[in-house]
């Protein structure tokens, strides 16, 4: 990654990382490798809120705004809005060009002050695109095809989503509004526009959009640690979102040579493929893609398994190993290495021996 991007520390602080350092990623408390695509943050001002729009209804004095309050990355860069009693009041962000038909992500950072319920709109949709989540019952209203999210950082922190098609013009200003009740309080922090499906990283901005590249991982494998004939292709790993896109973590010796782990559509698949042929190849359907599953492969000729949370889930019987080449590459994406790249988290990616399935058992099981 040819730049730097954000990540949270081991004390859950948000902190930004170098140009091409990994990412190792404390968001649920125990380090994972965090990889991710590129996106743009399109709001200018993350935390500058002096910026963005107020009041409605000709009440244009109706929320009261402090800034200095102690924040996620561990400075005074939140503020506190309080909205005055008997107004509509609201605080958003109304200058970012979107395109019709389009899927955007708005994202923000929020403590409870007074209030435990927080709503965001998307008012250039009509009907408006909404979510109104309750911090204290952890629950959602959601209107118009938006659907929402919320993450807890901890320290009372949560951060909350809100995914939608923009269905106005092409073209249009994306409103974006967050409300409060009548005379409630919140802390916010790190207000985030995104095209696409869900929330990347927190992408801070001062005064104008910001883009943080794609991260890749490459340049691993070593054909004297591969087995080619046998062994065990194990990965603990969440996807960043559920979709249609392939995440995929391979050995290879070509791509017509490989062993693969893929994730899309709330499922895992494993394939061998050998000298142009499928030599087995299954999909196994998961509770929940985006948390973390154990998942291991067993290839070896005419035995062949999946493996995933301490439960063989799929077997085959029939197929060969005999692979044109050793075994020498491991890749965070497809066989050929520059398709389907991984997007996701990983605590550990590891090639194994053989393995018995007692062994199985007890390296997949949660």
């Amino acid at each position: 990654r040819n730049g730097d991007a954000s990540r949270v520390n081991s004390s859950g602080i948000i902190v930004t990382e170098g140009a091409n350092l990994p990412r190792i990623n404390y968001e649920n408390g125990c380090g994972s490798w965090l990889l991710e695509p590129q996106s743009t943050n399109i709001i200018p001002y993350s935390t500058d809120f002096s910026t963005w729009l107020y009041g409605s209804d000709g009440f244009p004095n109706n929320m009261t705004r402090v800034d200095g309050q102690s924040s996620p990355d561990g400075g005074t860069n939140s503020s506190l809005f309080t909205r005055n009693s008997g107004t509509n009041g609201f605080f958003g962000y109304g200058n970012s060009t979107v395109v019709l038909g389009n899927t955007y992500t708005y994202s923000i950072f929020i403590k409870k002050g007074t209030s435990s319920t927080f709503q965001i709109n998307n008012v250039s949709n009509s009907p408006q695109s909404k979510v109104i989540y309750n911090i204290d019952t952890d629950t959602f209203t959601q209107e118009s095809n938006a659907s929402g999210k919320a993450v807890n950082f901890g320290d009372g922190w949560y951060r909350l989503s809100m995914t939608y098609e923009h269905t106005n013009t092409n073209g249009s200003v994306s409103q974006v509004r967050n409300y409060l009740g009548d005379g409630e309080s919140m802390y916010v922090f790190g207000s985030q526009l995104e095209e696409q499906s869900f929330a990347t990283s927190y992408i801070p901005t001062l005064g104008a959009s910001s883009t943080r590249l794609q991260d890749l991982a490459t340049g691993s494998g070593n054909s004297t640690l591969i087995n080619s004939t046998e062994g065990v292709l194990y990965a603990e790993i969440a996807a960043l979102a559920d979709g249609t896109t392939n995440n995929r973590i391979s050995l290879s010796y070509n791509h017509q040579n490989y062993v693969r782990i893929a994730m899309s559509n709330s499922q895992i698949s494993f394939s061998v493929f050998n000298n142009g042929a499928y030599q087995t190849n299954s999909n196994y359907i998961v509770s929940n893609i985006t948390d973390f599953n154990k998942i291991a492969v067993k290839y070896k000729e005419n035995d062949f398994a999946l493996w995933v949370n301490g439960t063989e889930v799929r077997t085959d019987t029939s197929g060969l190993t005999s692979f044109a080449a050793p075994l020498d590459h491991l890749n965070f994406s497809n066989a050929n290495g520059n398709n389907q790249i991984f997007k996701g988290k990983v605590k550990l990616v590891a090639v194994f021996p053989i393995l018995t399935d007692a062994e199985l058992t007890c390296l997949t099981k949660k």
